[in-house]
């Protein structure tokens, strides 16, 4: 006959056991579309998602919009300052890019559905040495606007690090990876047939989101964070109408529409 051995635990050790063997359960939502649960309800259906006890594609779809309140934002890094305004956010795409780790891919993308009303540059020079990753407006994404938005909960909610692909500019046919709390749009994100590719820009950026797939969708007036791929001076590409693109010095002030992941 075996040994039986028996362990006597203390209240705080029980207590730690339960706690190490469980994880919080969020709060079931009182509405569960995204254009007008709460945004406690909406934080609540994420966090659920990434316990993996909820899927979202049963509740929000491509399309979908939700109007969200930002704060007045001074300006910094890219020579404008924002007034309060509500902005419309539309899913563009289920999944398809990947968290800051590598591996989790995202639950949706989302995108500003209009530009935002003031404009900006992406540097302070002409120059797109570095591209993406380098640009003061990168640096605006992830230090000034990556916490606007009115509600806490939403500044959770839509602002998650992520994996962007983008061209190094300065003559450089490269690509290299960005780890952003927000980012702009590439060009082939929104239409890859925008701009001839090649010599132009440098390919990979990412592929067309389903949103964009209905030409009415695309979003006109706007920077892209994709950079000239033959050139240093010749900036980032301009969406200029729903099936042409232009490359604008980076120094010039025009519009921005800022895209993260949920």
């Amino acid at each position: 006959m075996g040994i039986v051995t028996k362990c006597y635990l203390g209240v705080n050790d029980v207590a730690r056991l339960i706690y190490e063997n469980s994880s919080p359960t969020p709060p079931t939502p009182t509405s569960y579309a995204w254009s007008d649960a709460s945004d406690a309800d909406i934080l609540s259906m994420v966090t659920a998602a990434y316990q993996g006890t909820m899927d979202l594609t049963n509740y929000w779809h491509v399309g979908d919009v939700r109007n969200v309140s930002f704060k007045a934002m001074s300006a910094s890094y890219v020579g404008e300052s924002h007034v309060a305004q509500t902005i419309p956010i539309v899913l563009t795409h289920v999944g398809g890019r990947k968290l800051a780790d590598g591996t989790t891919n995202c639950k949706f993308q989302w995108a500003m559905k209009t530009p935002m009303a003031e404009s900006g540059y992406m540097n302070s020079t002409a120059s797109n040495t570095g591209g993406w990753n380098s640009c003061a407006r990168r640096s605006w994404c992830n230090n000034i606007f990556k916490d606007s938005c009115v509600s806490n909960d939403m500044n959770s909610v839509l602002f998650r690090q992520a994996q962007y692909l983008a061209g190094k500019g300065g003559g450089v046919k490269e690509l290299q990876t960005s780890t952003d709390y927000c980012s702009l749009l590439a060009v082939a994100e929104i239409n890859p047939n925008m701009i001839a590719q090649g010599s132009a820009i440098t390919v990979g950026e990412g592929t067309q989101l389903d949103y964009y797939k209905t030409a009415s969708n695309i979003p006109i007036g706007a920077y892209t964070r994709s950079p000239a791929s033959y050139s240093s001076t010749n900036g980032f590409c301009y969406i200029y109408s729903t099936t042409q693109a232009m490359f604008v010095n980076g120094n010039t002030n025009e519009k921005i529409l800022v895209c993260g992941v949920i």
